[in-house]
C-alpha cells in the first residue's frame, strides 16, 4: 500500500512538473529542469521488474557523457551549462536520469516488434537517434542545457553526435538485453518527455 502511494506521488508530481514546464515562465527556478529528469527515472525504476539494466543505462550514459565532455568522443565537442546542475566532472548528474528513462524505453519499444535480438539492439538505438533528433536543437538552441563548441549542420547540432548516440545506444542495449517482461510505464514516460520537448521547440 505505502509503495501504491509513493508511486502515485512521483506520477503526481512529475504531471505537475511537465504542465509547468509547458504552460509556466520561460525561466522556471534552477532546480526545475534537474527535478524534472529526475521524477521520469524515478517513475521508471519504481515499476521496473529488472534493476540492474537500468543502473547500467544510468552509470553507461553519465560515463559516455564524462568521456564526450572532455575528449570530444563520442558525440563531438561541448560543454554544459550550470542549468542542469548539480554535475561531477562536467556532466551534470540530472543527464544519467535522461539516458536511464530514454533507454527504457526504447528497450522496451524495441523488443515489442523484434524478435531478434541484433535487430531489438539496432531498432532501440535507432529509437534513441531519432529521440536525440529532437532533444538535441531544444536543449542547446532553447533550453540552453549545453553548447556545441563546433555546431554542424542540424540545426547547430554536429552529424558525429547523432552516430554517438547510436554507437552508445546500441553497446548498452546489447548489454541490457531482452527485458523480462513489457512494461507500460517506460514507453509512456520516455514518449511524455519527447512530447515536452516538441512542445518547447514550436511554442518558443
Amino acid at each position: 500500500m505505502r509503495f501504491r502511494y509513493i508511486r502515485r506521488g512521483l506520477i503526481a508530481a512529475y504531471v505537475i512538473m511537465w504542465f509547468g514546464g509547458v504552460f509556466g515562465p520561460p525561466n522556471p527556478p534552477a532546480w526545475a529542469s534537474p527535478l524534472f529528469l529526475l521524477l521520469s527515472a524515478a517513475i521508471v525504476s519504481v515499476d521496473a521488474a529488472e534493476v540492474w539494466p537500468l543502473i547500467l543505462f544510468a552509470i553507461g550514459g553519465f560515463a559516455a557523457e564524462a568521456v564526450g565532455v572532455h575528449t570530444g568522443v563520442p558525440f563531438g565537442r561541448y560543454s554544459y551549462s550550470q542549468i542542469l546542475a548539480p554535475s561531477a566532472g562536467g556532466v551534470p548528474l540530472a543527464i544519467a536520469c535522461a539516458w536511464l528513462t530514454l533507454l527504457a524505453a526504447a528497450r522496451d519499444i524495441a523488443w515489442r516488434f523484434a524478435g531478434r535480438r541484433w535487430v531489438a539492439v539496432l531498432a532501440g538505438a535507432a529509437l534513441m537517434t531519432a529521440a536525440d533528433l529532437l532533444i538535441d536543437p531544444v536543449a542547446t538552441r532553447v533550453l540552453h542545457f549545453w553548447t556545441w563548441h563546433q555546431p554542424g549542420i542540424f540545426y547547430g547540432v554536429p552529424l558525429v553526435n547523432f552516430a554517438g548516440w547510436f554507437g552508445v545506444s546500441c553497446l548498452l542495449l546489447a548489454i541490457a538485453g531482452r527485458p523480462q517482461r513489457g512494461s507500460g510505464t517506460a514507453p509512456l514516460v520516455g514518449l511524455s518527455v519527447l512530447v515536452f520537448f516538441a512542445i518547447a521547440a514550436m511554442g518558443r
